[in-house]
C-alpha cells in the first residue's frame, strides 16, 4: 500500500501489570496507533492495513528484543573490562 515509502511510526506501549491472584493480569501491549506520511499525522488503522500493523508490531518486538540482548552484551563486556582492570 506505501511502496518503498519511508514512513515513522509511533506506537502506544501498555507495560503487563496485574499479578493475576489479587488483581487482573494483562500482559505487555504494543500498537502502532499513528503513522507520519507526507508531512501529516494520521491514525494508522485509517491509512494502513491491518497485516501491515501487524508486520509493525512484529518488528518494533524483534528490533526491542536485538537492543535488549546488545545492551546486555555491552554491560557484561564492560564488568569483564573493569574486573581485568581492577586485577
Amino acid at each position: 500500500t506505501l511502496g518503498n515509502a519511508t514512513v515513522l511510526v509511533e506506537f502506544e506501549i501498555q507495560p503487563a501489570d496485574g499479578d493475576g491472584w489479587n488483581e487482573p493480569h494483562h500482559d505487555r501491549s504494543v500498537q502502532p496507533i499513528n503513522v507520519f506520511i507526507n508531512g501529516a499525522w494520521c491514525d494508522a488503522q485509517d491509512v494502513v492495513p491491518d497485516s501491515v500493523l501487524e508486520q509493525w508490531r512484529v518488528s518494533f518486538l524483534e528490533n526491542e528484543s536485538d537492543d535488549a540482548d546488545a545492551a546486555a552484551c555491552d554491560a557484561a563486556d564492560a564488568r569483564r573490562e573493569d574486573a581485568r582492570c581492577a586485577a
